[in-house]
């Protein structure tokens, strides 16, 4: 049993678990937040969770908010993410995933939910993504001048790359990106930090984790991303986990307690 009785109503005592619809470009997408349930007598900092998949592959099922999720909102925060347009099977008008296209809107609508929920700080806000969730994170990032601090896990950063490295993708893009055939390359470039990383605000600071026996996003993609911020003076720190997987599962614990300092140091 993943998680034991008494971890499941130790959870349930301490937090709020919240599902919601709302609604983006006239499309019904869903979301869901969980935040500590005493009242602080203070504003919480809030993070913006962006979940790796496509589709409705990586929907964030209850299960998976008990993990990371929880774990991060039982240390003071307010956890909120989006399952992104066209993940959706039980409600209507929930649009099409475009793999980093205008679902990005979905990721930039929930600053707006951020403000209707209580003791949520508006004003204090990280960003974390996992493998495309990065992707999701930078791309958001980019047009949110208010994200404290951003957290990229296993993140892809150049897609010409990706491709190269695991040709497999391709039959992802062409589903999800429009006309992906004929504007390929746009579409990559569009995609990758890499080739506009400048465009990142220039006070977030950017926190790399990565295994490097990551078998789906090659770890080149954090080392080389942490080249370019290096170069541009921008604020970062990457942490290369020997051995580990695209999961991180040999290194959770680490993973966990960078992932809570940095947002410890940049939002509290």
């Amino acid at each position: 049993m993943r998680f034991p009785e008494e971890q499941f109503n130790r959870l349930k005592q301490s937090l709020d678990c919240v599902d919601f619809v709302y609604q983006v470009d006239g499309f019904n997408v869903e979301g869901y937040y969980l935040k500590p349930k005493a009242k602080p007598g203070r504003k919480l900092p809030v993070v913006i969770y962006n979940r790796g998949g496509n589709g409705d592959f990586g929907y964030v099922v209850f299960g998976k908010k008990l993990d990371i999720h929880a774990e991060i909102a039982s240390q003071g925060f307010i956890v909120i993410g989006s399952q992104y347009r066209g993940a959706s099977k039980h409600i209507d008008n929930n649009g099409f995933d475009e793999f980093g296209g205008a679902d990005v809107n979905d990721v930039v609508a929930l600053v707006d939910i951020i403000k209707q929920i209580p003791d949520a700080d508006s004003e204090n806000i990280a960003m974390m993504g996992w493998s495309r969730g990065s992707m999701q994170s930078y791309l958001a990032a980019k047009r949110l001048a208010n994200i404290k601090a951003l957290i990229a896990v296993a993140g892809v950063s150049d897609v010409q790359q990706a491709l190269a490295d695991r040709p497999a993708m391709e039959h992802v893009y062409k589903k999800r990106v429009a006309d992906f055939t004929n504007n390929r390359q746009h579409a990559q470039d569009q995609r990758s930090v890499a080739k506009w990383a400048h465009e990142l605000p220039a006070n977030m600071p950017v926190l790399l984790l990565h295994g490097d026996q990551d078998e789906r996003v090659n770890v080149a993609h954090s080392t080389r991303l942490a080249e370019i911020l290096e170069s541009l003076e921008h604020p970062h720190k990457l942490v290369i986990y020997p051995g580990d997987n695209h999961g991180l599962t040999k290194h959770r614990q680490e993973m966990m307690n960078e992932v809570v300092s940095w947002l410890q140091t940049y939002l509290q």
